[in-house]
């Protein structure tokens, strides 16, 4: 096995360790080391190296929450010669509303890129985090500007189960373009199929990959890597025994400039698919927007699909566009290049594409500037589900790492596109920040029933400030929809897409609304039972929550036989709780308290160590109300200070949907 390699880092400021082919990563004893645990998700390319023709590529990643004062992103990296490890993991600070940038994503990892990142949240529901990054090389030639593409934070609470087929487009013409596949393993070790078909969908070729826990391999021009003949107008099969992240990354060979094709999968239940952005119309100097679409029966009989042009900024629901019904045979592939003139005979407009609720069907669509003899730069606008995505009620969605350059020749500006998915008109609140969490400005935006609404150099709506790394939140007043950023590069005109997060508003549930859905209607005709810590913490307020044990226990003494002062038998049940053999403690094999507050019951016992003899005290039926909102009392506290414990977390609340066990006695 050859020895692992040390290089200094490409800027200089940082000395990494760096494995090369065949060296594996290891501890100081020479073990493996431990995979990262409890990730949340992954973005599944990140580079910090050199590319074809002199280009060197390298990945900005953005990060932000909203939730809560301070949360942290932790950031691991991993490919296939060196699976991430959790001892490698980077710990990012995310301040409330700001947006934190990473320059160099893949910085102080020791590890030779390319390679994915992986991620997880601290102090927050992951959910409620945003993760954005764009990979992208300066522009050929020494020209000015960048030549990028995007890749979102995937949760993989999002990613198909193990053995699902994931499916991603090739290039349409394949002398021009070549097609990169990446996967990012997101268990165990995966044993990944790939597989080529053609049009017609037959596989004409196939190889196996085996991937390490938390490993990354890209496929580079995917034909070579299966030994295959170059085919245009074809697509690739991948399917794992774990989970795992998967797109193709298309490349113009002419211009170098990539374009993101993220992985798609079958889902139950016909949907409306949504291509948020066709366009055939010129753009900002003299550039001349284009847009292919492609589209793949999967797991499907033959059928036809309806395909519903929705022109930009008009009521399409009650004037309809032109459509078509194109049929395809079980996994074929179509595909139309510049698809408004080549399908629908249309020029110089610019909307998007519906897709009728048909089963099985994936669709991908790359809009770009015909570069004529300089190739092509372009955008990835994957189809969407109308309950995808949507921006409706408490779920808004998140755009960052937006930028409004002052210069027009240099940095970057920013597009915002808004898609009414409805069939009534829409109004969207825009909200727009700089990345230290200051708003810029708001407006309200009306978009008409199925149509799109593209805003360039949005920030100049409110500010004509330069902002870098902002931060955009689109809410929904009325209606439903989709938002989406096109970041363009000034000098370069090439631009990157980036869909909105979806977050929802945090409802927080109380301790009230816990104690009411599991223990109101429990009490009125069934005993229940408080495990070890909840006896505890009633009897001797350790857990912070003051008192109730001592007001239950002053209303049992006068019921009981004790001869001795109140005072003394309230100290000798919280000796039961106090952690010393010598005065008795509550035996912790099983539930210690036990309560049957029905009339006529009225019954107070704590299970006493070491054998779990109880000790009983009765209550007349006059108090019992008094004992019971004494205990109910405190689970309402309890349940408040320490959500946690019942499913929960201080930002949430206690899960509803978490049994507390409350109706039987069972070990603690």
């Amino acid at each position: 096995m050859a020895p692992c390699a040390t290089r200094r880092h490409r800027q200089g400021y940082l000395a990494r360790l760096l494995v090369v082919a065949g060296c594996v990563a290891a501890t100081a004893g020479g073990a493996a080391a431990d995979p990262p645990t409890n990730i949340h998700g992954t973005v599944a390319m990140a580079a910090d190296n050199p590319g074809r023709f002199g280009t060197y590529w390298q990945t900005r990643l953005w990060a932000s929450q909203e939730a809560v004062d301070h949360a942290v992103l932790r950031l691991c990296a991993g490919n296939e010669a060196h699976p991430a490890a959790a001892a490698e993991c980077q710990q990012v600070p995310v301040p409330r509303g700001k947006v934190v940038t990473l320059e160099n994503a893949l910085s102080g990892f020791p590890l030779t890129p390319p390679a994915a990142l992986y991620f997880s949240w601290d102090g927050i529901p992951a959910e409620q985090g945003v993760v954005f990054t764009r990979t992208f090389t300066a522009a050929p030639n020494g020209a000015a500007g960048t030549l990028g593409q995007g890749a979102h934070g995937q949760l993989l609470t999002s990613l198909p189960a193990a053995g699902t087929s994931q499916i991603v487009p090739l290039a349409l013409d394949a002398l021009k373009f070549r097609s990169n596949v990446g996967i990012a393993n997101l268990g165990t070790a995966n044993n990944v199929t790939v597989r080529v078909r053609n049009t017609q969908g037959t596989v004409i070729g196939e190889k196996a990959y085996t991937l390490p826990a938390f490993a990354w391999r890209q496929l580079n021009d995917v034909f070579l890597e299966l030994g295959i003949a170059t085919f245009s107008y074809s697509f690739a099969e991948l399917v794992g025994t774990a989970p795992f992240a998967a797109y193709a990354s298309i490349v113009d060979n002419t211009s170098g400039d990539p374009t993101t094709m993220p992985a798609k999968w079958d889902v139950e239940g016909a949907k409306n698919h949504f291509l948020p952005v066709i366009a055939r119309l010129p753009g900002y100097s003299g550039t001349q927007w284009r847009s292919d679409v492609v589209a793949i029966n999967w797991q499907g009989a033959e059928k036809e699909i309806p395909l519903l042009f929705e022109a930009q900024n008009r009521d399409n629901y009650r004037n309809p566009n032109p459509w078509f019904l194109v049929f395809y045979e079980d996994k074929a592939l179509l595909a139309w290049e510049d698809v408004l003139s080549s399908l629908f005979s249309l020029d110089n407009t610019k909307g998007s594409i519906v897709s009728g609720g048909i089963e099985d069907k994936l669709l991908w669509s790359r809009t770009y500037n015909a570069g004529g003899t300089a190739g092509t730069f372009g955008q990835e606008f994957p189809a969407i589900f109308d309950d995808e995505s949507k921006i409706a009620g408490d779920a808004v969605g998140v755009l960052i790492g937006l930028s409004q350059s002052t210069d027009p020749a240099s940095g970057y500006r920013s597009a915002l596109g808004l898609l009414n998915t409805g069939y009534n008109a829409a109004t969207f609140k825009v909200e727009l920040f700089d990345a230290d969490g200051n708003l810029k400005g708001t407006f309200t935006q009306e978009v008409p029933a199925l149509s799109v609404l593209q805003l360039d150099k949005v920030y100049q709506r409110v500010t004509q400030d330069a902002v870098e790394n902002g931060r955009i939140k689109v809410t929904a007043t009325a209606g439903q929809g989709f938002a989406y950023a096109s970041i363009v590069d000034n000098a370069t005109g090439d631009a990157t897409t980036e869909y909105a997060t979806i977050v929802r508003t945090i409802k927080k549930v109380t301790g009230e609304e816990y104690v009411h859905a599991w223990f109101d209607a429990l009490v009125i005709d069934h005993p229940f039972y408080l495990n070890d810590a909840e006896t505890r913490c009633f009897l001797n307020d350790a857990c912070g929550v003051v008192g109730y044990g001592d007001q239950l226990l002053r209303i049992l003494y006068p019921h009981t036989s004790y001869t001795g002062t109140e005072d003394e038998f309230v100290a000798l049940y919280r000796g039961l709780a106090d952690y010393d053999p010598s005065n008795g403690e509550l035996w912790a094999a099983m539930d210690p308290g036990i309560f049957d507050f029905r009339n006529n019951h009225g019954l107070v016992c704590f299970a006493i160590a070491p054998k779990g003899n109880r000790s009983c005290m009765n209550l007349p039926n006059a108090h019992i109300p008094s004992a019971l909102l004494i205990v109910r009392s405190y689970l309402v506290s309890r349940v408040d200070k320490l959500p946690d414990h019942y499913g929960g977390s201080l930002l949430t609340g206690p899960d509803l949907a978490f049994d507390p066990t409350w109706r039987s006695e069972d070990p603690t």
